[in-house]
Formats: structure tokens, C-alpha cells, sequence
């Protein structure tokens, strides 16, 4: 035994005098597309790997780092690292037993390689459950009985269910205990059963080192290889920064009561919303027209209540087309059928703004329980559907407020301000529309001063760039990334490295940003007519030099009316290449 322990020990010495190998070998083979706690059974390794006097010609790869040896797994996907189980299931080898979720959103993948001198496994990129701890190793399994583990920067806290980790390896059925520390190298482990429990959560010890287990009888000598660094493949992964222009939204709207903004002076007054050619509208102040003809359909209406109503027709507004309303007692509807919240207990900015679109009449705390009626009609013969709040009084009961909002298949819509007035000092209304969802304020418009009609301008959403069917670049692939909401004729493409934000209002772009850094290495141009979208096919080639390198892209189109400089840029998005 001591002429066997002092040969190992010279082989172990001697090991890191070889030639130096890559400490990764990049080239992964097959994804096995394993899930969390999943293993993929009876891979053939192409040759008989011998271990603990047993010959395995296949194996079984675990998602949570081991490798069972022999074509069926009998113990599943273990996700409980301890040593008792290594000692008590089937033969397995453990690089790195913890529990892992490789089907988690951005995690990457585990893969084999056969070739008819090894086998290689590698877990790439690959997270720790629950967390976005990214865990890198390696496993390489000779016909000689020798397996070499390699270990990359690895963050590996023990994920959030354990409080252990295990590198080890046994041929199970009820082996006797066999603990060893790997924290000093070159070593024997005495035995073909022998495990490390790294104690989590923290950073586990070993990183960024590659060993050698070579068949010492019993056991194996651990030696560490001399290695050139390298990384594993990353996932790739395709991540969108930033906004590139603002969106031109639609929103006008001016308050009233309670000290704030002008008197409240439109009532018997109606306002028109005409539909422009640039997605925003006309207002005009008008006398108030006749109520349009209609059986009205009364709501159940009382304090804070709101209503989902369908359209008799599918009504176009600046920023879709909806067949379904919400009807808030207090003074208002939302487009579309998202419920908004009662707006209790004033009119206010910042849910008109950043809530759903919404036409306010008059838009107050209001109590329909107390009095009046809340009701719809339609008018089949000139297609005006209206929601009339008719003698509604203010909360709890006071005042008398008539007033109505109309709309028509043609995108025209219209706030009758027939009899509405504040009942008390401290009371706060909003009459106005916006398109929401973030729209930028403009300010208070004073309704009572339109003389002729007020052109809102152009609305626009935002120029987007994103990935086709949420791809992303990977190696040897058609990467396929696709500019939205154009309203010109050109779209370009800037592929190139990243550049902290540049500000373009120098340059006739006010609120634009620029993230691609100039000369850009690859541009793109499509010519598109009358289409808002268009896509750029990039092929990325299968070279394992680009794994792993990062880009920007971002996208430019023509708009003469976005700004002085008559072109809008998208979003930025950050490409990660890889597998």
C-alpha cells in the first residue's frame, strides 16, 4: 500500500508538469434541454468507464449537478445535497451537487459531448433555484477510469433551499463514510466513495481551477492541471435598454375648484373631439346639441361604482380600437375594459395620466345613491352611443350636476357640460381626455378660451426594436430583430458597441437618446412603404470566438413631424451571443 500511495502522489506531482490545456473545452455538444430537478437517462458515453470495479458504457445527467452512472437513474433528481445520500443511492460522480434550475428565465443549459476518448458535461451558465446565481463546471470522463472537473467563476450560494453543497463521488448501495477536504492539492481521497459537503449559504471555495482524479486503488490522487483560462459559452440572451424617443402623446385637460385653475365656466358647453391625420384629435367648443334619440338603459350606479358596458359598434381612439367601456360614477370612462379604480375622491393628473385612456366629463366625487341616475342610450339612427349623468349630486348629497359623453363609430366624441357646478369650497374637478399610460402633462388648457379648433397634434408611440418570437442570438443561428411603430419610409438598423446615453436635443431631437457607439459596426437599411414594421435578419456564424461577446443595437426611422431633425431612434437592445 505505501509503494501504491507514493506512486500516486509522484503521478499527482508530476500532473501539472503536462502540457497546459484550456480550462474549458467550449465545444458542448448537445443541449439536453433538462428542466428543474430533471435528469436525462441512458446517454451513451461510446466507450465502458470504469468505476469502483464496474464498467458503464452510459450514464444519467442530472440538472442538479451529478452524474449517475449506469443507463437508468433509480433516485430521480435529487435537490438535497448530504452525504449520507451519495453513500446510499446508485454509483454517482458529483462535480457540483446543488440544486439548479436550468429552465429558470435567462438560466443556461446543460450539455454533453461523446467523443471515442471522452466524454464531456458541462453545466453552462446554469441557475442556482430561486436566484440568479449563474454556476459554471465541467466534467470529463476517460475510458481509463481518470475524470478531470473544471470550475469557472462560480457565485454559488446554495440557492434557497439548502444549507449544503457536496463534491463528491460513490458507488452507493450503503457505502461506509468517507469525508475529505479538496482545499489542498495534490491529495488521495482513499477511497472510491469520498465527499466534500461545502457549507452554504457563500460563495463555494473552489473557482477558477481545473482537477485531475486519477485511479489510485483505492481511491483517486486529486491533482490540479495547469490550464490557459477561459469561459463557457454564456446563454444568450437579448435585453432591451432604455426608451430611445418619447412617445407624442394626446392629453388635454384643465381643473377646476378648490383654488386651482379657472372658473369652472364650460358649462352649457359642448366639446368635440374630431379625429386629425396625425392620431390626434381636433377640439372645438360648441353650443350643446340636442340629446340624441334612445331608450336609456339605467345603471346600477352608487357611490365610487363603475360599470363595464359594451359598444354597439367598435369605437377608434388615438391609441386602439375598443368594443367595451368602463363607466365610473365619478364622471368618467376608460376605453377599453380595463376597471380603473372609482378616481375617488377628485379629478386628478396623475391617474389621467398614467392610467388607462380616459374621457372626463366631470370628473368629481359624485354619489348617484344620493340622487339622479346614471344611464346609456343609443341612438341607432344617427350611431351616437351616450353615458348621461343626469341630476348626479356631489358626495354625500349636494348639488345637482347634468352632463353627458357621446361617442361615434367615426373616432368623434363629445363632453355636453349641460348644468355641472361645485357645491362645495374644498372640491376639485377635472374635465379632459388623455391617452394614459404614461402620457407626458402639457399643462392646464383653459376649455372655456377655444375659439377655433385646437389641433392636439400628432400622436406617436414609441419607435421599438425587439426580437422576433423572444429570440435571441445564438450561435449558428438567423437572428431576427424587428422595428415597430414607423410612420416613414426608411428604417436603419446600428449594430455596434454601447456608449453611455448621448443626449440628441443638440442635434433637433429633443428627449432622444443615442446608445450605439459611431462608426457603428454593422448598419442596416429597409426601405418600407406603408407598412409600420419591418424586420433585419442577422446571421450570427457558429465561431466560438464570438461566444459571449456583447452589443448594442438600436434602430432610426424617418418622421418629419417627430422633431427638427425628422427622424426618431427606438429603444436600445444589449446582445449577449451565445447558445
Amino acid at each position: 500500500m505505501r509503494s501504491l500511495t507514493i506512486v500516486s502522489l509522484l503521478g499527482a506531482l508530476l500532473a501539472p508538469q503536462l502540457q497546459a490545456q484550456e480550462l474549458f473545452d467550449r465545444d458542448l455538444g448537445t443541449n439536453l434541454a433538462l428542466g428543474d430537478d430533471s435528469t436525462a437517462q441512458g446517454l451513451s458515453l461510446g466507450f465502458a468507464f470504469p468505476f469502483g470495479g464496474i464498467d458503464y458504457s452510459a450514464v444519467c445527467v442530472c440538472s442538479n449537478g451529478y452524474i449517475w452512472l449506469g443507463a437508468t437513474s433509480v433516485a430521480g433528481a435529487d435537490y438535497t445535497p448530504t452525504d449520507a445520500e451519495l453513500r446510499s443511492g446508485a454509483a454517482r460522480i458529483c462535480p457540483l451537487w446543488g440544486d439548479y434550475n436550468p429552465a429558470a428565465p435567462g438560466s443556461g443549459n446543460v450539455w454533453m459531448k461523446t467523443l471515442p476518448d471522452r466524454a464531456v458535461i458541462s453545466w453552462a451558465g446554469v441557475y442556482e433555484y430561486g436566484t440568479t446565481n449563474a454556476v459554471d463546471f465541467q466534467v470529463t470522463l476517460y475510458p481509463t477510469g481518470h475524470f478531470d472537473i473544471a470550475y469557472g467563476s462560480n457565485p454559488a450560494a446554495g440557492g434557497v433551499l439548502n444549507t449544503a453543497m457536496v463534491i463528491g463521488a460513490s458507488p452507493g448501495a450503503g457505502a461506509s463514510a468517507n469525508l475529505v477536504s479538496f482545499a489542498t492539492r495534490p491529495m488521495l481521497t482513499g477511497g472510491v466513495t469520498f465527499a466534500e459537503v461545502l457549507t452554504v449559504p457563500g460563495a463555494i471555495a473552489y473557482h477558477d481551477t481545473k482537477w485531475n482524479f486519477s485511479p489510485s486503488a483505492p481511491g483517486f490522487a486529486v491533482s490540479d492541471l495547469v490550464f490557459v483560462p477561459n469561459d463557457l459559452p454564456p446563454p444568450a440572451r437579448f435585453e432591451l435598454v432604455g426608451t430611445g424617443c418619447p412617445s407624442a402623446s394626446i392629453t388635454i385637460y384643465e381643473l377646476y375648484g378648490n383654488g386651482i385653475g379657472s372658473p369652472l365656466d364650460i358649462g352649457g358647453s359642448e366639446l368635440t373631439f374630431t379625429p386629425n391625420s396625425e392620431g390626434g384629435y381636433l377640439v372645438s367648443r360648441e353650443l350643446p346639441r340636442p340629446r340624441p334619440l334612445g331608450t336609456a338603459s339605467l345603471l346600477p350606479a352608487g357611490d365610487d361604482t363603475r360599470h363595464l358596458v359594451t359598444l354597439p359598434f367598435a369605437f377608434p381612439h388615438a391609441s386602439g380600437t375598443i368594443n367595451q367601456i368602463v363607466v365610473a360614477a365619478n364622471g368618467f370612462i376608460t376605453l377599453g375594459p380595463t376597471d380603473p379604480g372609482a378616481g375617488c375622491c377628485v379629478g386628478g393628473v396623475l391617474p389621467l395620466l398614467n392610467g388607462p385612456p380616459r374621457i372626463a366629463a366631470f370628473w368629481l366625487d359624485l354619489n348617484p345613491a344620493a340622487g339622479g341616475t346614471l344611464s346609456t342610450s343609443y341612438d341607432p339612427i344617427k350611431g351616437i352611443f351616450s353615458v348621461i349623468w343626469d341630476r348626479v349630486p356631489e358626495h354625500p348629497s349636494v348639488g345637482s350636476n347634468t352632463f353627458q359623453i357621446s361617442l361615434e363609430p367615426s373616432g368623434v366624441f363629445r363632453i355636453h357640460a349641460q348644468s355641472i357646478a361645485l357645491a362645495t369650497s374644498t372640491s376639485q374637478s377635472l374635465v379632459g381626455y388623455s391617452d394614459g399610460n404614461g402620457s407626458n402633462d402639457p399643462g392646464q388648457t383653459d376649455l372655456s378660451a377655444i375659439a377655433t379648433p385646437l389641433d392636439l397634434g400628432a400622436r406617436r408611440d414609441p419607435l421599438t426594436l425587439r426580437a422576433v418570437g423572444g429570440g435571441t442570438p445564438v450561435l449558428g443561428s438567423t437572428f431576427v430583430v424587428q422595428v415597430n411603430n414607423m410612420v416613414g419610409v426608411l428604417a436603419y438598423l446600428a449594430l455596434g458597441n454601447e456608449t453611455p446615453p448621448i443626449d440628441l436635443a443638440p442635434i433637433g431631437a429633443p428627449g432622444c437618446v443615442q446608445l450605439v457607439a459611431l462608426p457603428e459596426i454593422m448598419s442596416l437599411v429597409n426601405v418600407v412603404y406603408g407598412f409600420p414594421s419591418t424586420d433585419f435578419a442577422i446571421p450570427i456564424p457558429l465561431t466560438l470566438d464570438l461566444a459571449g461577446q456583447q452589443l448594442m443595437s438600436q434602430a432610426a426611422s424617418d418622421d418629419v413631424n417627430a422633431n427638427a431633425l425628422g427622424w426618431r431612434v427606438s429603444n436600445g437592445a444589449r446582445w449577449t451571443i451565445g447558445l
